[in-house]
């Protein structure tokens, strides 16, 4: 399976390195992401998801608010200077900072071409011919739009954008 070409094109203009093949292991899916980080990590993250847009967007939702900096810094503070790891902790934590606002972007990005897309399916063009009350509803994408029109003439045509 390949991963949406959508989620390609955000991860890559968030500097994303990743495969384009969608891993399948233990009946789940995953994908890696990785970029190198102002300090020099090779960073990497996995992640698991259904395979959809919608389910990517959501995976990357939640590393983003499961992240947490002091954790991200304690991995590394017994490597202080060693293979590549910086000798500051301050160092150490500005990158994690860094790490936390570039999943926090992409993140932005993903939400942002969902939200761009619901408003595209959304923009319905619907005309009515109405003579009294009426009620008109419209499910579209689990949400409920309801609109009470009066009208004193006996015809008017109403072009609707939901």
């Amino acid at each position: 399976m390949v991963l949406d070409k959508k989620i390609q094109d955000i991860l890559e203009k968030n500097e994303f390195n990743f495969d384009e093949e969608i891993s399948e292991q233990d009946n789940g899916k995953y994908i890696e992401i990785n970029q190198s980080t102002p300090e020099g990590e090779d960073w990497w993250e996995t992640i698991w998801f259904d395979g959809t847009y919608e389910g990517f967007v959501n995976a990357v939702e939640k590393r983003v608010l499961n992240f947490d900096v002091d954790e991200e810094v304690e991995i590394w503070i017994t490597n202080r200077g060693k293979g590549g790891c910086p000798d500051s902790i301050i160092d150490l934590v500005h990158d994690a900072e860094w790490k936390q606002k570039t999943l926090e972007n992409l993140l932005d990005d993903l939400q942002e071409n969902k939200k761009e897309e619901k408003d595209l399916l959304r923009m319905n063009y619907m005309i009515f011919s109405m003579t009294k009350w009426k009620l008109v509803m419209h499910l579209k994408l689990k949400e409920l739009v309801v609109i009470l029109i009066c009208m004193s003439q006996e015809t008017t045509e109403l072009l609707l954008i939901v």
